[in-house]
């Protein structure tokens, strides 16, 4: 074996020299002697050991619940980025998939969605060695993350990692949503015509959709600030669609009183946008994934803790202190989203 010199760890100094070995309980190891500090230290060749099972899934839960950064993590465990980035992707990887907790814990849903979608940055492999601006660079890099949130238990019964928010990736989200036998009552939409197409294709045209009212009101309020609609037509409709009545002035879309005649349907879709800021502020610590595959795994995992998270500060009293999958009848008591083991 080549000899080199090994730095002192009192001063850093390379002048050291062998100074005999050392028997311990491990073996015999090798001591060194440093002239520059007078100091003398031994020096054990033994690999480190990597990380337990049970530290990668501790760091993993501060990571998603604690919304720590795998830099911040590194720092405080004295683990580099790359094994923290390694570790929680290693756990993220194994979580179990959507179909698995509607075949084993069987929940019981509602039956009225809401479906909108967000993007996540991923870096695009392909574009490596293309040339592209900036600007486009930027989008060849979005994915967008497709939810379906049920309305009544707040649950998530799938979600879907797409190109982009158009009809193919949601006719997948919807087929992955009827092979878990979601019972879709009806469905409310921001006014997106791709939901309304891919509904209609893959659980039939009959499947009442209500239109966002909320969403309807700011586009409107847009339109008035572009001098499209007047004051009076913007106030008119404003006031009827409070009421539940048709404006006399303007023109609008059916689907915005679905409602009246489906009884529990929702007339927003807000508990979706708020689940939304709720993954904003969790992806916030990651600027972009590495590749398509860690970027799946990590929001599967990240659904599975929100439909493993009670509620603490939800506006419906009787929500509060539940998760949504209690929320659909599941005894969640006994499980950990993190070591539920599958054979997918």
């Amino acid at each position: 074996m080549t000899k080199r010199h090994v730095r002192c760890p009192n001063c850093s100094s390379l002048n050291t020299k062998r100074n005999g070995l050392r028997q311990t309980e491990s073996g015999r190891v090798q001591r060194f002697f440093c002239p520059s500090c007078r100091s003398s230290f031994t020096y054990n060749h033994q690999p480190k050991r990597g990380l337990s099972d049970r530290v990668k899934v501790d760091l993993t839960r501060t990571h998603l619940e604690g919304r720590t950064s795998m830099r911040t993590l590194a720092k405080d465990t004295g683990h580099s980025k790359t094994t923290i980035c390694k570790a929680i992707h290693e756990v993220t990887s194994r979580c179990v998939s959507t179909v698995w907790i509607a075949q084993e814990l069987k929940p019981q849903w509602g039956g009225y969605l809401a479906l909108d979608g967000k993007v996540v940055r991923v870096f695009d492999w392909t574009t490596k060695h293309f040339r592209y601006t900036n600007v486009q660079r930027r989008w060849l890099h979005k994915m967008s993350l497709l939810i379906a949130l049920d309305l009544e238990t707040l649950d998530i019964p799938t979600h879907h990692l797409g190109d982009e928010e158009t009809t193919i990736d949601l006719i997948l989200l919807l087929r992955e949503l009827k092979e878990i036998n979601y019972p879709l009552k009806g469905y409310v939409s921001d006014g997106n015509r791709d939901i309304v197409r891919a509904v209609e294709l893959v659980f039939g045209p009959d499947i009442p959709h209500q239109l966002c009212v909320r969403h309807f009101l700011q586009n409107l309020r847009i339109r008035f600030r572009e001098a499209d609609i007047t004051e009076r037509q913007y106030r008119d409709a404003k006031e009827a669609l409070y009421y539940g009545v048709r404006p006399k002035l303007l023109k609008v879309p059916n689907e915005l009183f679905t409602y009246q005649t489906v009884p529990g349907l929702p007339t927003t879709n807000q508990q979706l946008e708020n689940l939304i800021r709720y993954f904003n502020l969790r992806l916030k610590t990651i600027n972009q994934f590495h590749d398509w595959n860690g970027a799946k795994d990590y929001c599967n995992a990240l659904t599975l803790m929100r439909r493993f998270t009670k509620f603490t500060d939800c506006r419906n009293p009787i929500k509060n202190h539940h998760a949504p999958l209690e929320l659909a009848h599941v005894d969640i008591a006994n499980f950990d989203y993190l070591n539920l083991k599958s054979n997918r």
